[in-house]
């Protein structure tokens, strides 16, 4: 008896050491015709991966979803049916759900969140301003598009409070020079800035009209200028009749998103189509100026094309805008802080900035700001 005992028991453990290796072999030899250990355990894996929709209507899978409470818990289950998805890539509901998961991770980890995943448009902006500095708000957000995720940067600016000029980067001898929009800030102790015209690489120089403190610097070359006159208000003209109106500080760009609340998109300059990151200067009413940038060519945003970003503006307040120059030149900085991502994993040195002063910071620049965090925005 106890001979039979020992034989059974040497009996299964040959057949527990042996035959998980027969099947991986069986498998190993024959990829497109599984073993029945390995059918048997896909099967059990996909039982057990939807257990709670169980394969009713999608309905279901949609307000299960709803009980999966941190973004933590959404983000690991999303990595497992995504991981799931790329085995079983014609299964409709897999498909779904995986959607139904992106949503819920947008709606946790942004304020504006899509009703539906492709359905959202550029009046889901709803900006809240956090307050950075007397005069000077701050918001970044998201939208989910059917081009992917698009990320936002947006410095709101009270000219009755607050001054934004051009800054250019110069060499000692008074030349065009290429520097980070972060350097260009810590060196003029601005507030905020974001990346200024288009410039030649080669010549350094801004490809449109730049004027400093009421000094020429470059241009005009007959493109749309952003001007800040000496009273303290903001316009957007093209370049030859800026000049007839004595312009304190002036910034070239291109094209003209909005005149008067309408897409415009006039004096667009060569080569700046598609799908790409965007800075963008909006006037709205009352003297408000919003400072924009949207990240692009990356898996956490996909950019803007130029009509896109020109409705985002307007739907951000602007009533006139105007588009700068973007690509991996796209920077925003606050207080010595790069708050978006460069789409060259870093800042790109350029020629120039429009940066966001204190009143009666411009011409004697007071001790550097130190970056102290957000509260709610207000004067």
């Amino acid at each position: 008896m106890g001979l039979q005992r020992t034989a059974i028991a040497l009996a299964i453990l040959l057949a527990a050491v042996f035959q998980p290796a027969q099947a991986e072999a069986h498998a190993f030899r024959h990829p497109h015709r599984p073993g029945v250990e390995a059918g048997r355990f896909r099967v059990a894996r996909r039982i057990q991966h939807f257990r709670f929709a169980r394969r009713v209507h999608p309905v279901r899978a949609r307000r299960a979803v709803r009980y999966v409470a941190t973004p933590h818990a959404v983000y690991r289950r999303l990595r497992s049916d995504e991981a799931l998805l790329r085995r079983y890539p014609h299964d409709w509901r897999l498909q779904r759900l995986v959607r139904v998961l992106r949503v819920r991770l947008a709606r946790m980890q942004h304020r504006a969140a899509p009703p539906r995943y492709g359905n959202q448009s550029a009046a889901d902006l709803h900006p809240r301003f956090h307050r950075i500095a007397r005069g000077v708000g701050f918001w970044e957000g998201a939208l989910l598009t059917p081009a992917g995720r698009v990320r936002f940067s947006v410095l709101k600016v009270d000219l009755h409070l607050a001054d934004v000029a051009p800054v250019a980067a110069l060499t000692r001898g008074g030349g065009f020079a290429l520097e980070r929009t972060s350097t260009m800030a810590l060196r003029e102790h601005a507030i905020a800035g974001i990346n200024g015209s288009f410039f030649s690489p080669r010549s350094r120089a801004p490809a449109g009209m730049l004027i400093v403190e009421g000094k020429l610097l470059a241009g005009p070359v007959s493109r749309p200028v952003l001007v800040v006159h000496g009273n303290g208000t903001a316009s957007i003209l093209p370049d030859r009749s800026a000049m007839r109106k004595d312009p304190f500080q002036a910034v070239g760009g291109g094209p003209t998103l909005l005149r008067n609340g309408r897409v415009v998109l006039w004096g667009r300059p060569p080569d700046i189509g598609g799908r790409q990151p965007r800075t963008a200067v909006g006037l709205c009413p009352d003297r408000k100026v919003l400072l924009v940038t949207i990240d692009g060519r990356s898996r956490a945003s996909a950019g803007a094309t130029l009509a896109e970003e020109a409705r985002y503006m307007l739907a951000l307040g602007a009533r006139n805008a105007i588009n700068l120059d973007g690509g991996g030149s796209t920077t925003m900085v606050i207080k010595g802080h790069v708050v978006n991502a460069p789409a060259d994993g870093s800042e790109r040195c350029v020629s120039d900035a429009l940066m966001v002063f204190a009143k009666g910071q411009l011409g004697r620049r007071p001790d550097v700001l130190k970056y102290s965090g957000y509260g709610e925005y207000g004067s």
